[in-house]
């Protein structure tokens, strides 16, 4: 059995293992996570809700077809710098299935990025990062007191508007994909679909 130890965003260690390559029993898997110090058992794959874990949405791009004409220059609260960004990401997916402690050292998609944010008050709450090359937008991110549907639609409209109309992809972990077509949003789409959807019976347990 092949297992990986990362971190969540919230800094608890984190066992990950796909369903294939499980070959002992789901308490031994759990053994094995408590024993170095895991609080985060992640199963890729499989149906295991009977034995204590939950279900989450894993890995999914979606297409649309943005057809608004948002004016991006008024609409944008800011345009956020490398830095910040980096500053945000951990506190922006807390809790949010499927993401990892952020570091910038193993991040792979820097080149040719843009990242856009929203602020309640004077405080910056969420971020969107996108590739204008790519035609991609990762999904959004608000701070876990911060977060809803709405904050969300408003990053993904700010981001869509960035890159102008037309065939725009996005791809996210761990997201309600209703939550992603939210009405903040809908109003400049003419059409959703998803173009790959994997993962879907990940699951996790916090048993001790």
């Amino acid at each position: 059995m092949h297992v990986t130890f990362s971190k969540a965003p919230d800094g608890r260690k984190l066992l990950e293992v796909v369903h294939q390559e499980l070959d002992t029993t789901l308490d031994v898997l759990v053994d094995t996570a408590l024993n170095n110090n895991a609080r985060l058992v992640l199963i890729h794959g499989g149906e295991y809700g009977a034995s204590g874990f939950t279900q989450r949405q894993g890995f999914a791009r979606l297409r649309l077809e943005f057809v608004g004409s948002i004016d991006a220059h008024e609409a944008i609260n800011d345009r956020v710098e490398e830095a910040v960004r980096r500053r945000l990401m951990n506190e922006a997916f807390l809790g949010v299935w499927g993401h990892h402690a952020y570091d910038p050292i193993n991040d792979p998609n820097s080149a040719n990025r843009e990242t856009l944010g929203i602020r309640s008050g004077h405080r910056l709450v969420g971020v969107c990062t996108m590739w204008r090359d790519r035609r991609l937008i990762d999904g959004p991110g608000v701070v876990e007191e911060y977060r809803s549907a709405d904050r969300k639609g408003q990053l993904l409209s700010l981001a869509c508007a960035a890159l102008g109309r037309g065939t725009i992809d996005i791809e996210t972990w761990g997201e309600d994909i209703d939550v992603m077509r939210s009405n903040s949003i809908n109003q400049w789409v003419s059409s959703w679909r998803r173009t790959k959807l994997a993962g879907n019976s990940s699951c996790n347990s916090n048993r001790r």
